[in-house]
């Protein structure tokens, strides 16, 4: 009985590092592909020079 507890203790523990884990990575791809997605659409707008209507569109898609 104590080593089944003992069992269902350590996979209780291992699914909770698992998902945070699974959190943080998710967290982490999320924030890089927002910033270059971000740095993109700066650079595209430093060398371009666009007009007031392409620059609604980056503003409103992004």
């Amino acid at each position: 009985m104590n080593i089944t507890h003992s069992l269902l203790d350590e996979l209780k523990n291992y699914k909770q590092k698992y998902y945070a884990n699974t959190l943080l990575k998710g967290i982490l791809i999320s924030l890089a592909l927002l910033l270059s997605v971000y740095i993109s659409l700066n650079a595209l707008e430093y060398v371009g020079r666009f007009n007031s209507l392409i620059r609604a569109i980056f503003f409103f898609t992004s």
